[in-house]
This record gives structure tokens, sequence and C-alpha cells, in this order.
């Protein structure tokens, strides 16, 4: 019951989109293999390792974590249906190269991202905590995903992001085309 009312949305959303009455042209593409993924990306397995590659650290660093840790498994699995859906479903139309099916992988990094840092930092709060070095490696991959995301951040900014049209901001930070 306390779902209804998503799923009634939800369901008027799709008919609206996508039911016989729509004036769109898109339909749901159920096995169109990486098509909305390809363009952006010269590797999509490489892409995904960068994307994951902490969160992999940490499952690498602590054997037998998913089994301790049941909210850390479910983040996974988030991943792997949120990555199948990214994978192999898209839109038709003008809104094939949109993405739409991507949110939910966006999402599920977040999430696995949260539940691994919490994996990570639970177990090094007690006193006395001395890191070992299979500490290392996911903090250092956590540092350099950040770093990596503060220069895509700059280059959002200055217009030269993904899909970014002009820039938003100059760079002491005056909205652009304002004096």
């Amino acid at each position: 019951m306390v779902f209804a009312p998503t799923l009634i949305v939800l369901s008027l959303q799709y008919l609206v989109r996508f039911g016989a009455e729509s004036t769109s042209d898109a339909k749901i593409l159920f096995w169109p293999p990486f098509q909305v993924w390809a363009p952006t990306t010269p590797s999509i397995p490489i892409s995904a390792l960068l994307a994951l590659a902490f969160p992999l650290s940490v499952l690498a660093t602590r054997v037998g974590l998913l089994r301790l840790e049941p909210m850390l498994a479910l983040s996974w699995f988030l991943v792997g249906v949120a990555f199948l859906e990214k994978s192999f479903l898209a839109e038709s139309g003008r809104w094939l190269t949109a993405g739409n099916w991507s949110w939910g992988y966006l999402y599920a990094l977040k999430i696995v991202f949260i539940y691994s840092a919490i994996a990570l930092f639970s177990s090094e709060s007690r006193p006395g905590f001395r890191p070992s070095l299979a500490w290392w490696p996911p903090l250092l991959l956590l540092g350099l995903h950040f770093g990596s995301g503060l220069i895509y951040l700059e280059h959002i900014m200055a217009g030269t992001g993904y899909l970014c049209k002009r820039p938003a901001f100059d760079l002491v930070g005056r909205e652009a085309g304002i004096g």
C-alpha cells in the first residue's frame, strides 16, 4: 500500500508518454546494446571500471565484506541492475541519445560509494587503529576519483564539459555574458 501512489503516478506518466494517444515519437527499445552509452565514451568497460574503482578496491581488500554488510551487498545488486538498464534500454526517436535509462546507474554509483566508504571507515574508527597496507589503495582511489571530479567540474564551469553549450560562469565566478 505504501507504494500505491508512486505506482499510480508512474503508470500515468507512462501512458501519457508512450500510450496509444501519445503524440511523442518515442518508444522504449529493449535491446539496443550500449547504443546510448557508446557515443559518450571511447571504451565502456574502462569507463565502468574507472567509475567503480573505489568500491571494487574496498571489496578486493576486504574479503567476505558482502556477507557482513547487507546494505553494501544490496547496493552492489542495485549497481548491477542499473548497469543492465543503462546498457540495454533506450527510447527511440529524438530521445535516443538522451540517456533517460542512465539515471538509475548514476544514483546506484552514489549509493555504492556511500556504503563502500562506510565499510572502509567503520572498521578504522576503533581506538588504537593503525592503517594496514590494504587500507591505502581504496583511500588513494577515492582521492583520485574526487580529484577527477574537481577537474570535470572545472570543465563544466568553463563550458568545455560533456554536453556543455557555453560557459556557465567565467573564471572569476560572474555569469557568462554579463559584463
